[in-house]
C-alpha cells in the first residue's frame, strides 16, 4: 500500500519479483478498486487460508524430499507445443 500511496498520480507502478505474486496483485487491485478484501470476507477467509496452509505445506514436503521448484531443460507442454 505504500507503494501505491508513493506512486497516486503515476499512470503506471512497477511491481518487482520473478513472478510477482498474485496475492500482492489482489491487494493491490482492491485497493486501487476501492472493493472489500476477499482475505476479510468471513466466507472466503477460512477457505483461502486453507488453500495457503496447504501449499505451503507442500513446498516443504517437497523441499524436505529434495525436489527442486525449477526443472532444468524443456518440460512436457503437450500440444501447446512449438513446431521446431
Amino acid at each position: 500500500m505504500a507503494k501505491l500511496r508513493k506512486h497516486k498520480n503515476a499512470t503506471h507502478i512497477r511491481f518487482e519479483g520473478c513472478p510477482v505474486s498474485v496475492a500482492e496483485q489482489v491487494l493491490f487491485l482492491v485497493e486501487l478498486g476501492k472493493v472489500n478484501s476477499p482475505w476479510l470476507n468471513r466466507e472466503s477467509a477460512i477457505q483461502m487460508t486453507k488453500n495457503y496452509l496447504m501449499w505451503r505445506s507442500t513446498t516443504l514436503l517437497k523441499r524436505v524430499r529434495g525436489q527442486p521448484y525449477q526443472r532444468s531443460g524443456p518440460c512436457v507442454r503437450g500440444n501447446a507445443k512449438p513446431d521446431l
